[in-house]
C-alpha cells in the first residue's frame, strides 16, 4: 500500500469516527432534500487531491438501505482540483440530526471518477475543498465538465 493511501485511510477513520456537529460546521448549501454543512478546519489537502467530508442533515426521517431509519449523513469525498471531478470514499447514516447517534450504515469503497457539472451541489462542494473563489473561470459551462470526445 502507498504512503498516499494509507494516510487517506487514517484520516477517514479519525474523521469520521469522532464527526459531530460543532461550531465548526458551516451551512452551505439548502434543497429540498436537506441541509448541508462542510467543517473547514477538516479539510485535508495534498499535491493532488483534497478529502473533504460534508454533512446532510435531513428534515424528515429517512430509510437506509438496509431498512432502519436515519436522520443525517457524513459523506468523505475526494476532489481532483487540477481538473473538476470528484469521487466518494465514504457515506455513514446516523440516526441523530447533524451527525450525532448512532451509524446506522456504513459504508466505503472508493468510487470512479465523476466530472463536475457547473451549476451544481456538487460544483459548490468542489469549490470549497479545491479552495477555488467563485470568480475563478474553472467550469462555468457545462461543456467545460463534459467535454466532447474527438469524432463525436
Amino acid at each position: 500500500m502507498n504512503n498516499i493511501l494509507v494516510l487517506k485511510i487514517i484520516f477517514i477513520l479519525i474523521f469520521s469516527s469522532s464527526i459531530s456537529f460543532s461550531e465548526n460546521w458551516v451551512h452551505v448549501s439548502e434543497t429540498y432534500k436537506g441541509t448541508y454543512y462542510v467543517n473547514y478546519e477538516n479539510i485535508e489537502r495534498s499535491e493532488d487531491t483534497t478529502l473533504m467530508i460534508h454533512m446532510i442533515d435531513y428534515p424528515r426521517k429517512q430509510v437506509s438501505a438496509n431498512g432502519l431509519p436515519f436522520y443525517s449523513e457524513l459523506i468523505t469525498q475526494e476532489y481532483r482540483c487540477d481538473e473538476p471531478k470528484i469521487r466518494l470514499l465514504q457515506h455513514n447514516t446516523y440516526s441523530g440530526r447533524k451527525g450525532e447517534g448512532k451509524i446506522v450504515y456504513p459504508r466505503s469503497w472508493h468510487s470512479s471518477w465523476t466530472p463536475v457539472v457547473a451549476g451544481t451541489l456538487k460544483e459548490t462542494l468542489w469549490r470549497i475543498a479545491c479552495d477555488v473563489v467563485e470568480s475563478d473561470n474553472v467550469i462555468t459551462d457545462y461543456d467545460l465538465a463534459n467535454p466532447v470526445q474527438a469524432g463525436e
